[in-house]
């Protein structure tokens, strides 16, 4: 498995603990439009949104989700979020989804005192130690964002740090009311 199709699982399938019925689906940070294109070739109906310029073929390009605009199945951030210099935009994105995944690196104990490959002031603005912090920042006054999922499969195929400690952590995250989560 690549990366590419690895995270499509995790997006199809892990999250439910069966396949997902396919819908709309935005990739936060898209990147070169790799998994956008994979998610179309599979039945996704798939956009993108990055601060990136680059037309990609096949790549819709859209704002991030406001009030007004019909709601996504799954929204993903593969390897994006710790670049948002601000959360404001994100915030509160339990409102347009069914399914929020991130994928990101997992910082060890020791990384502002030790050289860390994924330490790059200026690029990366935020690391997330406590998991919770996913549900908080996505969760609004009426949809919840729930961890349902938490793993490291991406450590399988691109390694874990040289130490052997986790390198990339994954966390799917289900919407739901609000209410239905008190």
């Amino acid at each position: 498995l690549d990366v590419i199709e690895a995270l499509l699982e995790i997006v199809e399938v892990i999250p439910s603990g069966r396949e997902l019925q396919r819908g709309r689906l935005l990739d936060v940070g898209y990147g070169n439009g790799s998994f956008i294109r994979e998610a179309l070739d599979r039945g996704w109906d798939a956009f993108g949104n990055d601060v990136n310029p680059t037309e990609y073929e096949r790549v819709r390009r859209v704002p991030l989700p406001r009030p007004g605009i019909e709601p996504y199945r799954v929204i993903t951030f593969f390897d994006s979020l710790e670049h948002f210099e601000v959360f404001e935009p994100v915030q509160g994105l339990a409102d347009f989804t069914d399914w929020i995944i991130v994928s990101m690196p997992l910082p060890p104990w020791y990384f502002l005192s030790a050289v860390w490959k994924h330490l790059r002031p200026g690029e990366h603005h935020f690391y997330f130690r406590d998991p919770r912090s996913f549900e908080a920042l996505f969760s609004s006054d009426r949809r919840a964002a729930r961890i349902v999922y938490l793993e490291r499969p991406e450590d399988a195929i691109r390694g874990t740090l040289p130490d052997g400690l986790p390198n990339i952590q994954t966390i799917a995250l289900r919407c739901e009311s609000a209410r239905d989560t008190l």
